[in-house]
C-alpha cells in the first residue's frame, strides 16, 4: 500500500513520516515521483490551502494522498501570517533565512510576543469518498532571536516556545516536541482515523 505525502518540504515531511511510523504502507513524495510542480495556495483557510494540494496530487498520480496546511499566527501581526506564513510581504514565498530576518524585523518594539501554530491535514483517499481533514495547534510566544539552529523548511521553530516550557520547539527533546507539536496532532487523529477505518490493513 503507498501512500502519498504531498509536500516537498523536508522538515513537513519528517513529521509526518514520524507521526505514521509502524503502520503497513509505503510513503512516497512528489519529488520521488518527479513532481516537482509548485501548487499555487490561492485559499482563505488552513482546510482550503490543505485540500488544494491533496486535490492536485491525487489528480497527478491516482494515490491516496495527504497534504498539510500550517501557519503561524502572531497577536502582534494581525492578518499578517497564517495562511500567508510565507508570505511575509504578502507577494513571494521567501527561504528561510529571508524569512527570519523579515520575521524578527517584523516583531521589533513589539510587546505582546503571543501566538499560536495551526495545522490542517486533508486526506483524500480515492474519488468516491469526501476528503477528510484534522487539526491541530499550540499556543505560545515568539522569542526575540533565534534559540537554536532550525531544521531545513521550519525556521519558526527556533522562534516560537511553547507555553508551559522554557525553550523552543527546536530546544525540545523529541518526546516532549511531538507531545506538543501542532502537526503531530492533527497526524495522530488522521491515523486514529485510519486505523478505525481499516484503511491500510
Amino acid at each position: 500500500m503507498q501512500l502519498l505525502i504531498g509536500s516537498n518540504n523536508p522538515g513537513k515531511v519528517e513529521q509526518i513520516l514520524q507521526s505514521l511510523s509502524g503502520l503497513p504502507y509505503t510513503c512516497i513524495t512528489p519529488k520521488e515521483l518527479g513532481i516537482s510542480d509548485d501548487v499555487e495556495e490561492t485559499g482563505s483557510s488552513y482546510t482550503e490551502n490543505a485540500y488544494i494540494k491533496a486535490k492536485f496530487y491525487f489528480e497527478k498520480t491516482q494515490l491516496p494522498t495527504i497534504t498539510d496546511d500550517s501557519g503561524l499566527e502572531v497577536t502582534a501581526l494581525p492578518n499578517m501570517l497564517g495562511v500567508h506564513s510565507r508570505r511575509l510581504d504578502g507577494k513571494t514565498p521567501l527561504n528561510d533565512e529571508e524569512w527570519v530576518e523579515k520575521f524578527l524585523e517584523l516583531m521589533t518594539h513589539k510587546e505582546d510576543r503571543s501566538a499560536r501554530f495551526v495545522s490542517t491535514v486533508c486526506f483524500i483517499q480515492c474519488e468516491s469518498k469526501d476528503p477528510q481533514y484534522f487539526h491541530g495547534a499550540v499556543e505560545g510566544t515568539i522569542t526575540h532571536a533565534i534559540m537554536y539552529p532550525y531544521k531545513a523548511g521550519l525556521p519558526a521553530s527556533s522562534l516560537f516556545i511553547p507555553n508551559g516550557e522554557n525553550r523552543t520547539f527546536s530546544q525540545l527533546e523529541k518526546e516532549s516536541r511531538d507531545f506538543l507539536n501542532h502537526r503531530k496532532k492533527s497526524m495522530i487523529a488522521l491515523r486514529e482515523h485510519l486505523e478505525s477505518q481499516n484503511f491500510l490493513y
